[in-house]
């Protein structure tokens, strides 16, 4: 799983792999790991890498690779790889805004250069530890966020004394979970209502991204429940606007 989001990449489009499903079913175990048995983000990133290693030199491209890491918990953005410390309620204040030729962006979010796929684990290791969780019955410590990696994939050429460049961007999202048990808090069991019909918005979204004639419009306009949950994804949908090629 991953080569054809690798291969999309090279080809200089745009790709996004996602998990999402109940609490406890192991969402961020498969996109993230533990150190002892990566997930699916780090062992597409450790085999871009390889596959760099594998080119020809001389084809006499450059590669740069860059890597962002943010957060999206209750409708609000943040960086989970700040270079600078932030104070608490200064945190939460991303802006997904829209660029009138690269399309939507999140402003201020870092970009972090990377050489390898260990500094890649090193950021997904950081960014995870300040990532919010709760406690619930079916899973201990669940994740309540979207996270979504982007490593950002550039290729420099230079063909017939022409510069070029090829940028692709590949997305690795970890949406939040629902817990359909009871809980102890009121404001969870609400929380994860809400994070269940944002799930269904995104998915829908998603695929409606890819081909609009996959599924029946009755299934994107309904209840204006539906309409509302739909409303309050825009920051993980915009952020996401930019995969025209693989989405798995």
């Amino acid at each position: 799983m991953g080569t054809e989001i690798l291969q999309a990449a090279f080809e200089g489009y745009n790709a996004c792999m996602f998990a999402y499903g109940q609490t406890g079913t192991g969402k961020t175990y498969t996109m993230m790991g533990e150190p002892d048995d990566i997930g699916l983000t780090p062992r597409i990133c450790e085999a871009l890498f390889s596959h760099i290693d594998d080119c020809d030199p001389e084809e006499n491209v450059t590669f740069r690779i860059e890597m962002s890491f943010l957060e999206i918990y209750n409708e609000r953005v943040r960086d989970l790889l700040p270079r600078k410390r932030r104070r608490k309620h200064e945190r939460y204040t991303l802006k997904v805004r829209e660029h009138p030729k690269e399309g939507p962006y999140v402003q201020d979010l870092s970009r972090h250069v990377v050489r390898d796929h260990r500094e890649i684990q090193a950021l997904i290791d950081k960014g995870n530890e300040i990532r919010t969780t709760a406690s619930t019955h079916m899973h201990e410590r669940s994740s309540r966020s979207h996270a979504i990696v982007t490593v950002t994939f550039s290729q420099a050429r230079f063909e017939d004394d022409l510069p070029s460049e090829i940028v692709s961007k590949v997305h690795l999202v970890d949406l939040a979970g629902r817990n359909i048990e009871s809980v102890h808090f009121n404001w969870i069991f609400a929380q994860t209502n809400h994070i269940f019909q944002k799930m269904k918005a995104i998915v829908c979204d998603f695929v409606k991204l890819v081909s609009p004639l996959a599924l029946p419009e009755r299934l994107f306009s309904a209840s204006p429940s539906d309409q509302y949950a739909r409303y309050v994804t825009r920051q993980v949908v915009q952020s996401l606007r930019t995969v025209r090629g693989q989405i798995a």
